[in-house]
């Protein structure tokens, strides 16, 4: 192995259980904030297309929407 990894490897095993764990559970927690923020940021911006529509008006609309391939979603506010 080289001499500079052995060195690294030393130098965690000089930290210690309990140090070596908190550091885990910081790396752990930087990593979940980054996989939940870009999961919250990459999501579909949805802009309102109509409001007041008859529930017969929205399921057409809706078929058409997914037979081209479009994501939507329905709300009632």
């Amino acid at each position: 192995m080289p001499e500079q990894i052995q060195s690294i490897i030393a130098n965690f095993k000089s930290f210690g259980v309990r140090r070596l764990a908190l550091m885990g559970g910081i790396a752990a927690l930087v990593m979940a904030v980054i996989g939940i923020a870009s999961v919250y940021l990459n999501r579909p911006a949805y802009e309102t297309l109509y409001v007041g529509l008859e529930r017969s008006d929205v399921n057409q609309i809706g078929l058409v929407l997914a037979d081209a391939g479009i994501g939507f979603d329905v709300g009632s506010d």
